[in-house]
């Protein structure tokens, strides 16, 4: 029976859930996160007004677009090792492990999506989400890493621009708090996918995906990272990530197909990703890309707090099902920014200059100047130089994030250079850290700057 018009379409087989370790392991990407997701969704009335589309396992054709033979090999030989009683399963690399059921469950990661994809490009569902596991977005051309066995999304990309070849340009979006690094190995030299990630940078897991890695020969510009600076970032910082730089490419790229590797560990409550996006995020940052292209799957990735990614799934897929939501930034609401959310929004400001400044030679989208007077520019220039000054100060000062931030001499009182003054190895020593009036004083200063940015001229 054929899908009716604008249906959504939804992959989950509990099969997948035959990946998995004892419990004595406390691995924390095991099968109860999509069993939670599945069981919310049913009991929310979600699961059941989209249309399920049975997962099947992938044909080895269809992975070695992707994977090398080696890596294909890997986890269809997982099934066969001889395991014990004492230890039912093996890991292929510090992170990732097998067991005899993993095959089956990669396979039908893979084989679901790739069917969902190809039913969305061939018209015959509107959208769709695949709830399976094991993930994928670290998976490389050469072998499993970081929980994920095949890279689910690149080999859902490859199968349908190689079965339909007008499908000339898919975006794949990545919002997992890590970078997917296997997915942009995979496509650094394709010009026919773009791919964008905004993850958490500064050191963190699996420590790639800087603002200068863009792609490669015929595909530069066409890899575009977005490394946050901190933990703690939430909906406003991916809001504007989205509004400023994700959204303007992906407009003019004009894809044909969206994948978004839809890992929710940047979710409020992660145990491994220290970010503060809601469910509302989420279902924001979803919405905003339906104008660029309705043609829309979301392929679920990391995430290990198993109520929060149910939440998080249930938002996105009701905005599947529903349509877009409203994307006012939780900046917009009328209400004072706290002191830490003022430091946030600086480091924000600061990349996706960065970023912007980076792509400019290869969109034409940003061939306008970064809406800023005179005045904001250099108040930004002053308090990059503040928050440059925070991080020459971690090493030394054992306060927390928001206390080190607060402690940066801010003021021409503790010498700091002005915009126009290179730092100098001979400026004035900085105020006691310690002294607690000083503390204060700092801090104020550099939430005057942020003051005195969003409001210039005044």
């Amino acid at each position: 029976m054929a899908a009716p018009a604008g249906a959504t379409g939804i992959v989950y087989d509990d099969r997948c859930a035959r990946h998995c370790l004892p419990a004595r392991e406390g691995h924390v990407e095991r099968p109860t996160r999509t069993i939670v997701i599945w069981e919310t969704l049913s009991r929310l009335g979600l699961a059941e007004r989209c249309v399920r589309i049975p997962a099947r396992c992938a044909e080895y054709d269809e992975l070695a677009l992707t994977h090398s033979s080696e890596h294909i090999a890997v986890v269809m030989d997982s099934d066969s090792h001889p395991y014990t009683e004492e230890e039912p399963f093996r890991y292929v690399d510090p992170d990732t492990y097998v067991c005899p059921g993993t095959r089956t469950a990669a396979l039908l990661a893979a084989g679901g999506l790739i069917d969902l994809c190809e039913r969305v490009v061939l018209g015959e569902l509107a959208n769709g989400f695949s709830v399976m596991r094991p993930p994928g977005h670290h998976a490389g051309l050469d072998g499993p890493m970081g929980f994920c066995l095949f890279n689910n999304v690149a080999v859902a990309a490859n199968v349908i621009q190689e079965r339909y070849p007008e499908v000339q340009r898919i975006l794949i979006v990545d919002w997992d708090v890590h970078h997917g690094n296997g997915t942009e190995d995979i496509f650094a030299g394709n010009d026919r996918v773009l791919f964008q990630s905004i993850h958490r940078g500064s050191g963190f897991y699996p420590c790639s995906g800087g603002v200068d890695d863009i792609g490669k020969g015929p595909a530069l510009g066409y890899t575009v990272n977005v490394p946050l600076p901190r933990g703690g970032m939430g909906d406003a910082a991916y809001l504007e990530v989205f509004q400023k730089v994700f959204v303007p490419i992906a407009n003019e790229f004009k894809p044909q197909l969206i994948i978004v590797s839809a890992g929710f560990d940047a979710c409020d409550g992660d145990p491994l990703g220290g970010m503060s996006v809601t469910p509302k995020g989420f279902s924001q940052m979803l919405s905003m890309l339906i104008p660029v292209c309705s043609r829309i799957v979301l392929a679920l990735e990391g995430g290990y707090n198993v109520q929060a990614i149910a939440n998080c799934s249930a938002a996105c897929l009701g905005v599947l099902l529903d349509g877009a939501v409203s994307t006012d930034s939780p900046a917009q609401n009328g209400k004072s920014k706290t002191r830490k959310q003022l430091l946030m929004q600086a480091e924000v400001d600061e990349m996706i200059a960065s970023v912007r400044t980076v792509h400019l030679p290869f969109w034409s989208c940003f061939d306008e100047p970064h809406p800023l007077s005179d005045t904001v520019t250099t108040v930004d220039s002053r308090a990059a130089t503040l928050l440059a000054q925070i991080d020459s100060m971690k090493s030394s000062i054992g306060l927390s994030t928001e206390a080190q931030a607060s402690t940066v001499a801010a003021a021409g009182d503790a010498g700091i250079p002005s915009a126009s003054e290179p730092p100098s190895s001979h400026a004035p020593a900085v105020a006691n850290p310690h002294d607690e009036a000083a503390v204060a004083t700092l801090c104020d200063a550099l939430v005057g700057l942020a003051v005195a940015r969003e409001q210039p001229g005044q």
